[in-house]
């Protein structure tokens, strides 16, 4: 939504952030809805109420960029739940245990339910590790103290 009200402005959009202690956060746009003779919509609003259309359909605006966030959050989760049995891997061993994942247990990559991308569980991302022969050598013992 920032990206496609970006070109208008400060004069047509305004970005705002509203918080409270009690009831949580809110984040929206102020979007000038007439020109000065008080008749004409301003282009702006005129791409608000497209976006809104848009997104009465189909919820995403940009299936690629929607693709992105999806990819970083399953990488930010693998790597959460396997940083603590590795320390000699290579620095890729984040995309290798996401190809496995892919490859062997692609079922560990669908979305959370929760629509912030896959979590893979910590029993897939130990048997990847341990595939990929990344794990710590102690780490073998460890593995009935894993849930």
């Amino acid at each position: 939504m920032a990206r496609e009200l970006e070109p208008f402005g400060d004069g047509y959009v305004v970005a705002e952030h509203h918080g409270h202690w009690a009831v949580g956060w809110v984040d929206g746009y102020s979007v000038r809805v007439y020109e000065a003779d008080g008749t004409t919509l301003t282009p702006a609003f005129v791409r608000l109420c497209e976006l809104q259309d848009a997104m009465a359909d189909y919820p995403s605006l940009d299936d690629d960029r929607y693709s992105e966030l999806q990819f970083e959050a399953a990488h930010d989760a693998i790597e959460q739940e396997g940083q603590w049995y590795v320390s000699d891997a290579p620095d890729t061993w984040v995309g290798d245990v996401y190809s496995w994942l892919s490859e062997h247990m692609p079922d560990e990559l669908e979305d959370d339910g929760q629509d912030q991308g896959a979590y893979p569980s910590t029993e897939s991302v130990w048997a990847a590790l341990d595939a990929l022969g990344y794990l710590e050598p102690d780490d073998d013992d460890d593995r009935e103290a894993q849930p």
